[in-house]
C-alpha cells in the first residue's frame, strides 16, 4: 500500500526533480546588467541539443552586480538527449552572485513531465532547431495535468556553494495516482539525497480504496535508489499498520522492487485481527503489488471478537518466522510460519451449550497455510499443513449432555461438567477448513497418534502410519446430521467435533480405564492391533480390519498390568474384522475368530507377574494351560465379564474341549455354558480327559448333549438333554451327567489335597495326576452299555481312582444288569469293576438267568 505512493512519485519522477534543483545555480548564474521585459534565456549542451531555458516576464539587476531579482520566471530543462522537459515556475527568485544562494520569493511550481508528455514533445519538435524547440516548450500551455507530477512549496532556498537545496516550509506533491505533503524539505546534490524532514504524509487508492500513509521522517537517495520512512504509518480500508523504519528499493524503471521493515511490525483490523513481528521483507512486482513477504524477529498473531455473542471465537499463535506469498492483485495465497509453531483457538460457548467452551491448539516446526477468495473477496484459509513432529489438541468442556463415561455402561452419564481432550500427532498434519476457521477433515501421516482422555480419567491411544479426522462443524441449533451452513464464523459457528477416525498401516490402541474407586481394582486396558481401524463418535464403534487382534487384561509377562489386571487373566481375540465398542467395552468378533484365554488362580499373581511356584494356568475348561476358542462371530463383554461365541465354535484347553454352536463363557463367577440353536437340538459334543491311575492310563471321555455348563469353582460340569457318555470302557446314557473333575495342579513344592468324598458318602483317593476327571454322576433313565453286558438304572457313579461303575435304581425299578457270560442281574446297587472286569452285586434280592455263555 506505501509502494502504490512512492512508486509513482520517489521512485520515478521525484530523482528528476533532484536534477532541475542541481542545475538551478549554474542556470540562474547569468550576469544581468539592466532591467528588462520578456526576458529569455537558453543554452545547449555540449552535445549540442538544449540543456535548458529560462523565461521571465521582467529582469532586475542589483546594485553592486551582485545580485538580481526575476519576475514570473518559468525554467525548462531539458533531459540529456533533449527529450524531456521538466519546469520550475515561480512569481520572484533572488538570486545573491556572490554568496551563490539562489531564494524563491513566494510559491513555487514544479511540474515534472510524464511519459505520455515526453512522447509528443518529441514529436512535435521534429525538425525544428534546438532554440525553436527551447521557446515551444516554455509556456504553460504545453503541459498536461493530467500526466504530469506537480509539486509545489515555497521558501524554497539554493546553495551554489553546498548544493544543497532546502525548505523549512509546506511542500505539496501531487501525482496522476497519488499526493502528498510534509513539513521542510531538503535535497543534497552530490549525494543525490531527499530528505523529507517531518510530519510526512501520501495519499493514494487502490482499486477505488483509499490509502493514507504517514511518516515523521523520509530520505530517498538517488544513486540505489532507496526510499527510507521513520516511523511508517499506512492505513487502508479497515487496515492499520505500523513500523520503527520501511526502506523502499526501485527499480531502474522507477517501480518498487522490495520493501524492508524493521522494529515493532505491528498490523491490525477493525475485525479485531493483529499480528506482530520484528522484521519483514515485502518483494513487489511491476505494478508494485506484492508478490512475498518474509517476516523473522518472532511472530505474533490475535484475532479477537470485536462484539461479544453467545458463540465465540478468540484465536493466537506465534513463531520464530514465517512467509507469506500472494496472487494476482495483492491476493493472500499462501503462509508458512517456522520454528516453534502454535496456533490456539478458543471458543466461548457451544452450540445448545451456552455454558460450554472448546479449544483448539495445533503445534509444529513448520506451518502451511493455503488461502482461497470468499464471496466478498475476502482471503480465507482453506488448507494448514503442519509437519516436524505436529499435534493438535482439542478440549472441549460440555455443561449440558455430558458424554457417557467410557468405563460404564452407556446409560450412565456425568451430571457434573465433562472436559475432553484429544491430542492428535504425526510427522505431518493437514487440515481442510471451512469458512477460514472451522475444521472439517484432517489428514495425518508418518507414526500418527490419538490420544483421547475423558471425564472420568479413562484413556484411548491409538498409533498409525496414516490418519484421517473427519470433523463435523455445524452451525448453532441445526441438527450435527445436518449439512454445515455458511455461516458467519466469528459468531455462532460451534467448535467442529471429531465425527469419524480413520487409521491405517500398523494400527496399534490401548484403552485404559479410570483409576477405581478406592476397594475396587481397576479394569484390566485392551489393547489392539490391525492394518486398518475406523472409529464412528455417533455409534462410538471402533471397528478393526486387516488380521485385527485385541488383548484385554494384562496377564503374567505383561509389565503395564496391574494386580487387578493379572488376576483377571488376559483375552486374546483375532477375528476378520472387530467392532469394539467403546462406551459400553463391548467388541463384536466376525469372521474366523480366534480367542485365547491365559487365566490365572486369584492370590498367585504379583505386580502382573505370577507368584513363585503358582500354577501356569487354571480355570477354562478344567486343564492347565490356555484356553482357545474358534468360532464364526463372538461378543465379549468387558465390563461384565461375559464372551460368547456363535458358529460352529470349539474351546479347548489341554486335553478337554468343546464344539457347539454356541459357547458362552463368565468371568466371575468362572463358568462355561455350550448349547444348540434351538435348544432342542442335541449339538453339543464334549472331550474330557480322564484321571490316570496305577492301574489304568489316563483316558479320553466323549459326551454328547444338548447343554454344557462347567462352574471352575466347582470342578463341576453339567450335561442335559439326552446325554450320551462314551469312554473306551462303554457308553452311558442318561437324562443328565455331571462331570467332576480333580482339583488344578499344585504349585511345585505343594502337595495337593489327597481325598474327596462323593455323594454317596464314601471317600476316594485322588490321583497324583496333574488333573482330570475324578467322579461321574449320570442320572434319569441311566443306560451303561460295555462288550458284552448293558446295565439299566436311574443313577449311575464313576470313580476314576479306583475304575468302579456303581449303578443303582429305586425300589420299584432296580438297576438291572445283562451280561453275556453271568446273564440278567439285578439289585439294589451294581458295581462294575475296570479292573478285573467283575459285577458285585450289592444289597436286595438278585438272581442270575443264564440265557446264553460265552467265553470272555
Amino acid at each position: 500500500m506505501l509502494v502504490a505512493v512512492l512508486a509513482s512519485f520517489f521512485a520515478y519522477e521525484r530523482h528528476k526533480a533532484s536534477q532541475i534543483l542541481s542545475d538551478l545555480p549554474a542556470k540562474l548564474g547569468v550576469q544581468i546588467a539592466q532591467s528588462s521585459d520578456a526576458y529569455t534565456l537558453s543554452r545547449t549542451g555540449k552535445n549540442g541539443k538544449p540543456a535548458f531555458s529560462l523565461h521571465a516576464s521582467k529582469a532586475v539587476q542589483f546594485t553592486g552586480g551582485n545580485g538580481a531579482v526575476l519576475h514570473d520566471v518559468v525554467i525548462t530543462l531539458y533531459g540529456a538527449e533533449g527529450d524531456r522537459a521538466d519546469r520550475i515556475a515561480g512569481s520572484e527568485f533572488d538570486y545573491n552572485q556572490k554568496s551563490g544562494m539562489v531564494t524563491a520569493k513566494g510559491e513555487v511550481q514544479i511540474d515534472l513531465q510524464g511519459a505520455n508528455q515526453v512522447a509528443t514533445a518529441a514529436g512535435s519538435g521534429a525538425g525544428k532547431s534546438a532554440t525553436d524547440k527551447a521557446s515551444g516548450l516554455a509556456g504553460i500551455g504545453a503541459f498536461s495535468p493530467a500526466d504530469a507530477v506537480h509539486i509545489k512549496t515555497s521558501g524554497l532556498v539554493f546553495n551554489q556553494n553546498t548544493q544543497i537545496a532546502s525548505t523549512p516550509e509546506y511542500v505539496e506533491f501531487h501525482t496522476p495516482k497519488a499526493d502528498g505533503h510534509s513539513t521542510g524539505a531538503t535535497y543534497d546534490v552530490q549525494q543525490g539525497l531527499l530528505i523529507l524532514n517531518s510530519a510526512v504524509e501520501l495519499h493514494s487508492d487502490r482499486d477505488g480504496t483509499p490509502i493514507l500513509v504517514h511518516a515523521s521522517h523520509a530520505e530517498f537517495l538517488r544513486s540505489n535508489m532507496q526510499a527510507s520512512l521513520l516511523n511508517p504509518v499506512t492505513e487502508y480500508k479497515a487496515d492499520h499498520t505500523t513500523s520503527d523504519q520501511a526502506i523502499v528499493f526501485f527499480r531502474k524503471d522507477g517501480s518498487a522492487e522490495h520493501i524492508d521493515t524493521k522494529g515493532h511490525i505491528h498490523f491490525k483490523t477493525d475485525g479485531g485481527q493483529e499480528l506482530t513481528a520484528g522484521a519483514a521483507k515485502i518483494l513487489l512486482d511491476l505494478r508494485s503489488q506484492p508478490v512475498r513477504a518474509d517476516a523473522s524477529g518472532g511472530l505474533n498473531f490475535i484475532s479477537s471478537p470485536v462484539k461479544p455473542a453467545p458463540l465465540t471465537h478468540q484465536m493466537h499463535g506465534n513463531a520464530v518466522e514465517g512467509t507469506v506469498l500472494f496472487g494476482p492483485g495483492g491476493t493472500l495465497s499462501h503462509a508458512q510460519a517456522r520454528d516453534a509453531v502454535s496456533f490456539v483457538d478458543a471458543q466461548s460457548g457451544l452450540a445448545g451449550d451456552p455454558g460450554g467452551s472448546a479449544t483448539r491448539e495445533l503445534r509444529a516446526s513448520k506451518v502451511d497455510v493455503d488461502f482461497v477468495q470468499d464471496g466478498k473477496g475476502h482471503s480465507v484459509a482453506s488448507k494448514v499443513l503442519a509437519a516436524g513432529g505436529a499435534s493438535a489438541v482439542l478440549h472441549t468442556i460440555r455443561t449440558k449432555g455430558a458424554s457417557p463415561n467410557t468405563t460404564k455402561d452407556a446409560s450412565q452419564k456425568t451430571s457434573q461438567d465433562a472436559s475432553q481432550n484429544t491430542t492428535i500427532k504425526g510427522d505431518q498434519l493437514l487440515a481442510d477448513l471451512q469458512d477460514g476457521r472451522a475444521i472439517t477433515s484432517l489428514h495425518g501421516t508418518g507414526h500418527t497418534s490419538v490420544l483421547d482422555v475423558s471425564p472420568t480419567g479413562a484413556t484411548n491411544l491409538s498409533t498409525g502410519d496414516v490418519l484421517q479426522v473427519n470433523f463435523s462443524p455445524h452451525a448453532k441449533g441445526a441438527p450435527v446430521a445436518a449439512k454445515p451452513k455458511q455461516v458467519d464464523a466469528g459468531s455462532s459457528m460451534d467448535s467442529a467435533q471429531i465425527e469419524s477416525v480413520v487409521q491405517e498401516g500398523n494400527v496399534m490402541m490401548v484403552q485404559t480405564p479410570a483409576a477405581a474407586s478406592p476397594g475396587h481394582p481397576a479394569e484390566a486396558p485392551a489393547k489392539a492391533t490391525a492394518q486398518r481401524a475406523h472409529y464412528d463418535s455417533a455409534t462410538k464403534v471402533l471397528r478393526l480390519e486387516g488380521s485385527p487382534h485385541i488383548k484385554i487384561g494384562g496377564g503374567p509377562g505383561d509389565p503395564s498390568a496391574n494386580a487387578a489386571a493379572g488376576e483377571n487373566g488376559t483375552t486374546d481375540v483375532a477375528a476378520d474384522t472387530i467392532d469394539y465398542h467403546r462406551d459400553s467395552s463391548i467388541a463384536n468378533a466376525v469372521g474366523n475368530v480366534k480367542a485365547t484365554y491365559f487365566q490365572v488362580k486369584n492370590g498367585q499373581v504379583k505386580n502382573g507377574q505370577p507368584k513363585a511356584g503358582a500354577p501356569a494356568a487354571a480355570g477354562g475348561f478344567g486343564g492347565d494351560g490356555p484356553t482357545h476358542v474358534i468360532s464364526s462371530t463372538a461378543v465379549l463383554d468387558q465390563t461384565h465379564g461375559l464372551a460368547v461365541f456363535k458358529g460352529q465354535a470349539r474351546l479347548w484347553q489341554s486335553a478337554n474341549s468343546v464344539n457347539a454352536p454356541v459357547i458362552e463363557l463368565t468371568r466371575n463367577p468362572e463358568t462355561l455354558k455350550a448349547y444348540g440353536e434351538p435348544a432342542a437340538v442335541n449339538a453339543v459334543y464334549t472331550v474330557m480327559a480322564t484321571a490316570e491311575s496305577a492301574q489304568h492310563p489316563s483316558t479320553v471321555m466323549r459326551v454328547h448333549s444338548r447343554q454344557l455348563l462347567y462352574v471352575d469353582a466347582d470342578r463341576k460340569a453339567t450335561f442335559t438333554g439326552a446325554v450320551t457318555a462314551e469312554d473306551p470302557s462303554g457308553t452311558v446314557h442318561a437324562d443328565e451327567t455331571e462331570v467332576f473333575l480333580t482339583a488344578a495342579a499344585a504349585p511345585h513344592g505343594q502337595t495337593r489335597p489327597s481325598t474327596a468324598q462323593d455323594q454317596t458318602g464314601s471317600t476316594t483317593h485322588s490321583p497324583a495326576d496333574t488333573g482330570g476327571i475324578d467322579r461321574v454322576i449320570a442320572t434319569g433313565h441311566v443306560v451303561l452299555q460295555q462288550p458284552g453286558r448293558r446295565g439299566t438304572g436311574e443313577k449311575l457313579l464313576y470313580t476314576a481312582n479306583d475304575g468302579k461303575f456303581v449303578l443303582t435304581g429305586t425300589s420299584a425299578t432296580p438297576p438291572h444288569l445283562y451280561d453275556q457270560t453271568h446273564g440278567t442281574v439285578s439289585g439294589e446297587a451294581l458295581i462294575f469293576n475296570r479292573q478285573d472286569d467283575s459285577v458285585v452285586v450289592s444289597g436286595g434280592q438278585s438272581k442270575a438267568v443264564t440265557d446264553t455263555r460265552t467265553a470272555k
